[in-house]
């Protein structure tokens, strides 16, 4: 009996090949500086106008400086939506790369998402966890691991009764 469903068509003209790990830490500092430059826009979108503002007017680039550093900081430690959207946009990259290197690579997918979640991991909960904001940092490690895991198991191939 001849098996025509979508996945052995899809393995059939697509034969998934051998990803190796730096690849994949590759992958996951990349999905990892895309959402750290997203989580960065709202600080641009203060410091900018402020800075065409303020600059005219105080004459000192130190000032200005000071003054947009205060602003920026006073956003990202008033905003905790700011954190937490960092978090849940983070982890929907590491869930949609999970799934696309697994669906690439040959073997151990659940390790491939993991490995993959390793880097946003260590670089989101670790500075998190050294500033002391112990909750935040936890909730980034499990939703990255849970996303990593989910993208790599939405593709392990289940084995069905014949």
């Amino acid at each position: 009996m001849v098996d025509l469903s979508e996945d052995s068509m899809e393995s059939n003209t697509n034969p998934p090949s051998h990803t190796s790990w730096p690849k994949i830490l590759l992958n996951g500092f990349l999905v990892w500086l895309v959402a750290f430059i997203l989580y960065l826009v709202p600080a641009f979108i203060v410091a900018v106008p402020m800075g065409f503002d303020l600059g005219p007017k105080l004459k000192s680039n130190a000032e200005v400086g000071r003054l947009i550093s205060q602003a920026v900081s006073e956003l990202y430690r008033s905003t905790p939506s700011l954190h937490y959207g960092y978090i849940i946009v983070l982890g929907m990259l590491i869930l949609w790369r999970s799934r696309v290197i697994s669906r690439h690579s040959a073997g151990k997918p659940i390790t491939h998402g993991v490995l993959l979640a390793i880097v946003p991991v260590i670089l989101t909960a670790a500075p998190l966890a050294l500033g002391g904001n112990i909750l935040p940092s936890v909730i980034a490690m499990v939703v990255f691991l849970l996303a990593g895991i989910t993208g790599a198991f939405k593709r392990v191939p289940t084995t069905s009764p014949r």
